[in-house]
C-alpha cells in the first residue's frame, strides 16, 4: 500500500516475527534497541518458581528453546506454504528468511534517506531560530540603546 515508504518499531521479538511473515516486504535494520526477556509469573513464594527456572535455563542451554521456535515461528510456517503454494513454498520461505537468517542485506542510500532528510530539515530549523534569535536581540539592544541615549 505505502510503497516501501514507511517505518515501524516494535519489540525485537515482534519485529522478527513480522518480518518472517508474507508479504515478507519487512526488513530489519540494525541491532535491537533494547532486548527483554519474557517472564511467567508465579504467585510469591511459590515452589514453582525456582522449578521452573531452572527448566527453562536447561531447556535454553539444550537448544530445546530454538527448537520450539522453529517448528512454531518457521516450520509451521513452511507447512502452510506448502499446502497453499506446492513446490513453490521454499522459494517463498528463502526470501522471507534472507535477511536474518543468512546474514543481512546491504543498507542502500534509500534506506536511510529519511534520517538525513530529519537532519537537514532539523539543521535548517535550527539556523533559522539562531536568524530571529539574533534578530530579536538586536532590535531588543537597539531599542535599549535609544531609551538610554533619549
Amino acid at each position: 500500500k505505502s510503497k516501501g515508504k514507511y517505518a515501524f518499531l516494535h519489540e525485537s521479538i515482534k519485529n522478527e516475527y513480522t518480518n518472517e511473515r508474507v508479504p515478507c516486504d519487512t526488513m530489519i535494520i540494525g541491532s535491537s534497541l533494547d532486548l527483554k526477556g519474557y517472564g511467567i509469573a508465579t504467585p510469591v513464594g511459590s515452589e514453582l518458581r525456582e522449578a521452573m527456572n531452572i527448566a527453562v535455563l536447561e531447556m535454553r542451554e539444550d537448544g530445546t528453546l530454538n527448537r520450539l521456535k522453529s517448528k512454531w515461528w518457521y516450520e509451521r510456517y513452511v507447512i502452510k506454504l506448502q499446502l497453499i503454494f506446492n513446490e513453490y513454498s521454499t522459494l517463498f520461505r528463502a526470501e522471507c528468511t534472507s535477511g536474518t537468517t543468512t546474514g543481512t542485506r546491504p543498507l542502500q542510500l534509500i534506506n536511510v534517506a529519511g534520517i538525513f532528510y530529519i537532519l537537514i530539515g532539523g539543521l535548517a530549523l535550527a539556523i533559522i531560530i539562531v536568524v530571529l534569535e539574533l534578530a530579536c536581540f538586536g532590535r531588543n539592544r537597539r531599542l535599549r540603546y535609544e531609551t538610554e541615549s533619549a
